[in-house]
């Protein structure tokens, strides 16, 4: 990794974003900053009781360069049932963190 990259990357101060509603939580995690296909992965896990259990839901967020746009898909993927990605938008965001409320 040229040293620009590893400069760049260092001036992150945030690891994780969290939104909180009393004991509710949604999380968000950089999962891929640089580098081909892993770069501009956010994870988006939503703990609507408030604890990392079987209930909770996870989210992988991507920035697509063509199209300059955010999509956000469910996880998990499987060959069997695989997710339609979509557009985030400000209403998505609102739907997948409405367990918050």
């Amino acid at each position: 990794m040229p040293s620009s990259e590893i400069t760049a990357l260092s001036r992150y101060g945030i690891n994780k974003l969290k939104l909180s509603n009393a004991d509710k939580f949604a999380t968000f995690t950089p999962i891929g900053v640089y580098g081909g296909e892993a770069k501009r992965w956010v994870e988006l896990i939503v703990s609507p009781n408030g604890i990392f259990n079987h209930n909770f839901l996870k989210f992988r967020v991507k920035h697509d360069d063509s199209t300059s746009a955010w999509f956000i898909r469910k996880e998990p993927q499987t060959l069997k049932n695989p997710v339609e990605q979509e557009i985030f938008t400000e209403e998505v965001f609102f739907k997948v963190i409405s367990g918050l409320a």
